[in-house]
């Protein structure tokens, strides 16, 4: 059984920056910045000096969110650990690229949706990369078992799941080979929505999102409007000069 849940993403959204993109799964929304590359000072300067640096950066809008320092620090490096191996950084030696991502809302989905934004938000901004990595989910459920599936389960419903241990080989084998067919699915959705120049969208059995509720949350939302704000910012600094703490800094929009 495949089942679709409501997708759809949008690049160049952010004329300040050097790529951007919204990305929308069912009920998570992630929007991904990129400023760069940038020529930097040399206290920021990467050990390698035939090197750029690469920098990321990821905010939960919610700031009422449970253990939200340790999701934004798990998505972190879950993106970092993927594309520090993606990013050509001998293409831009003495430079910094920073990547900031701004998780909206997340119905279990933001680490997977955090790293196609960011990916795409890179290719707008003509990044120099190594390979396109995109992420989905994907589970084996044994037939005749009679359980339920839950879509991009958040931690706490993870807690209250039955398991009948790890996969086995053959099940191993299974989820990686389907998991590389819908990936290639992903990137001819992705390409398709390019060429046409304007969001691509999958028909699908319920639209959680729609586009005037997207519009709502960007206009309305203050946590979105002081990360756009922090971007502009960020992008407008052409010394490149970085903040001292990990944080994004908060500014009025």
């Amino acid at each position: 059984m495949e089942i679709l849940v409501p997708t759809s993403f949008d690049v160049s959204i952010f004329p300040h920056c050097d790529g951007s993109c919204r990305f929308i799964e069912d009920g998570t929304f992630v929007i991904a910045t990129v400023v760069g590359p940038q020529h930097m000072s040399e206290k920021h300067q990467s050990h390698d000096p035939e090197c750029g640096s690469f920098e990321i950066r990821c905010q939960v809008a919610d700031r009422g969110a449970l253990d939200r320092p340790l999701i934004e620090r798990r998505i972190e490096e879950n993106a970092a650990s993927i594309l520090n191996r993606t990013v050509d950084r001998k293409k831009f030696p003495r430079q910094v690229i920073t990547l900031s991502i701004l998780i909206v809302l997340n119905d279990g989905a933001a680490t997977r949706l955090a790293l196609n934004a960011s990916v795409l938000a890179l290719l707008d901004a003509a990044v120099p990369l190594l390979s396109i990595p995109l992420t989905v989910d994907y589970g084996d459920i044994r037939k005749n078992s009679g359980g339920l599936v839950t879509l991009d389960a958040t931690s706490q419903e993870i807690l209250s799941f039955e398991s009948t241990g790890i996969l086995d080989l053959d099940q191993l084998d299974s989820c990686f080979e389907t998991a590389r067919i819908r990936c290639t699915r992903l990137l001819d959705f992705i390409q398709s929505g390019a060429d046409s120049q304007h969001s691509a969208m999958i028909s699908v059995y319920d639209q959680s999102l729609t586009e005037s509720t997207i519009a709502d949350i960007i206009k309305n939302r203050n946590d979105v409007k002081e990360f756009l704000s922090t971007v502009s910012n960020h992008h407008n600094n052409t010394e490149g000069e970085q903040h001292e703490d990990g944080d994004l800094q908060m500014s009025n929009f």
